[in-house]
């Protein structure tokens, strides 16, 4: 069982980073703005987009084979950790309206404790698979539990956004 959860967070953070990515890569001058503004107007940011998403792609790379699955998960652990730290370092600074990013364009979300908090589940669970990178399995009935376990987890992931997505609008609307 250790083995399919294993390999359902390998596929859930695979599509989480590389979709992440991808959307930096096409959208590359709508998160310049936003880097531009976490970092509080310092110029050069698209370079930095770019290096992002690679970074981000790298690491989704990296998660899949199961040889290099740990250090795929340390990565994403650790720079889910500095997305959380980074919001939350904006939020406690007062700047609860800038824009995280985090799930594309069109997203009007922003930094607030219940990105932290999803952020920091995120990196909980690519601390988890560390200890067990394991390998694909070999059973054809584990490999579609690790499918359908990623596919719940995505869904779960695309849930909170809409329900921190509704959970905003309602506190402004107060």
């Amino acid at each position: 069982m250790l083995e399919v959860m294993t390999n359902a967070l390998a596929l859930f953070l695979f599509w989480l980073f590389a979709r992440a990515a991808l959307h930096k890569f096409r959208y590359a001058t709508h998160y310049r703005q936003l880097v531009s503004s976490f970092l509080e107007g310092h110029g050069r940011t698209l370079p930095l987009v770019y290096l992002i998403a690679a970074v981000e792609l790298g690491l989704a790379l990296l998660v899949i084979p199961p040889a290099t699955r740990a250090l795929g998960f340390t990565g994403v652990s650790l720079l889910l950790a500095f997305y959380a730290a980074l919001m939350a370092w904006h939020y406690l600074r007062g700047h609860a309206d800038l824009r995280c990013g985090c799930s594309g364009i069109d997203s009007q979300l922003t930094v607030g404790p219940a990105l932290i908090a999803r952020n920091l589940v995120c990196c909980a669970f690519a601390l988890t698979a560390i200890a067990a990178p394991g390998a694909w399995p070999q059973n054809l009935l584990l490999a579609g539990c690790a499918v359908l376990v990623a596919l719940a987890l995505v869904a779960a992931y695309q849930l909170s956004d809409d329900l921190i997505a509704q959970a905003q609008a309602m506190e402004q609307d107060i």
